[in-house]
């Protein structure tokens, strides 16, 4: 903020560090992708889909986020049963995965309510199935009520968000 007093001279004026934070704030704040000016058009709007003849064409940025998506899924992957960095254990029925809390939690509710201690977000049935313990500064989740093979696939859809179905599980 300027001031000018009786002689003409700007005498800069100190701010406060709520108007500091107030000039340096943004309009607006967005995820993902920068805003556009009105009457412009946002590389989404500029890549639709391109269909000719009835046959799909995926545009580059699709071709891209599908690319990133499986790099995404793969690398998740390669995290499942790292005991090295994992901080979390699920003992089911004597079968111990090697996970991450924050996966875990980011992935489901129940999961996040047993990280979190909060049993009591569960339903009755759900907290009569699950017991926590630590060991060795991991928490250890004991799933005493569920098949070990379901269970590994439905963590494996956690992390990758794929899992390999048959009539087995």
């Amino acid at each position: 903020m300027t001031t000018i007093h009786g002689n003409d001279e700007p005498i800069q004026q100190r701010l406060t560090p709520a108007e500091k934070r107030q000039s340096s704030m943004p309009d607006a704040f967005v995820i993902g992708r920068p805003q556009t000016e009105p009457g412009r058009s946002s590389n989404a709007q500029q890549s639709q889909r391109h269909v000719s003849a009835g046959i799909y064409k995926p545009t580059l940025e699709e071709e891209h986020n599908n690319a990133l998506l499986e790099h995404l899924s793969s690398d998740l992957g390669n995290l499942l049963n790292r005991v090295d960095i994992s901080d979390c254990y699920l003992n089911v029925r004597g079968t111990y995965m090697a996970v991450h809390k924050c996966i875990l939690a980011a992935r489901s509710n129940a999961f996040a309510a047993v990280i979190s201690g909060n049993f009591n977000r569960l339903p009755n049935d759900e907290r009569e199935q699950l017991e926590t313990m630590t060991h060795k500064d991991k928490l250890v989740i004991n799933i005493n009520k569920a098949v070990p093979e379901i269970m590994k696939q439905v963590i494996i859809f956690m992390y990758t968000g794929r899992c390999e179905l048959d009539e087995s599980n």
